[in-house]
């Protein structure tokens, strides 16, 4: 997008000029997920807007009362906020006590992580898991009474659009 191509621009007008150009130009279309996207973004060929979708879970279940709530992406800090989510745990354990929050991923802030669980001494509340896919995630998910994602910024993520698919209430930041 034009705000993007903002940060690092001559780096980036840069490689478009010399590089990506030619590639840009020569596809047949340019897949853009809506159309403030499209509207906000470089286009040298047919403009296609699809939108993020998934499966329907069909495991949709009513929750009276958050007892675990599920943090599932990668774990990026820098992009994905976890240390929110971590300092908003430490500060009000209380309450996080009453459910049980898990993450689940694994990925490059693996190590802070797990100091920043220990440190603080939630390892009661956080468990900090590797991976999950297919079958596992949905266990995951349907097991869950709500999600967050705490992301510093973000388009419209997939995780979202899956746990909603559970049923899950939603918490996410701007």
């Amino acid at each position: 997008t034009h705000v993007a191509l903002q940060k690092k621009a001559i780096k980036k007008y840069v490689a478009i000029g010399t590089i990506f150009h030619r590639y840009l130009k020569g596809c047949s279309a340019t897949q853009f997920l809506c159309v403030n996207e499209k509207e906000h973004s470089l286009c040298f060929n047919k403009a296609l807007i699809i939108p993020n979708g998934i499966v329907d879970s069909n495991c949709y279940r009513v929750r009276r009362q958050v007892k675990k709530i599920v943090f599932l992406s990668r774990k990026d800090i820098r992009h994905k906020g976890i240390d929110y989510l971590l300092e908003a745990i430490k500060d009000d354990q209380e309450i996080f006590r009453a459910s049980n929050t898990t993450i689940v991923e694994s990925e490059e802030d693996e190590k802070y992580i797990n100091n920043y669980i220990s440190e603080n001494h939630i390892e009661d509340i956080v468990t900090n898991n590797g991976p999950a896919f297919g079958l596992d995630k949905e266990k995951i998910l349907n097991d869950a009474d709500a999600f967050v994602l705490t992301s510093r910024h973000e388009g419209f993520p997939m995780s979202i659009l899956e746990a909603l698919s559970f049923g899950l209430p939603v918490l996410i930041t701007d």
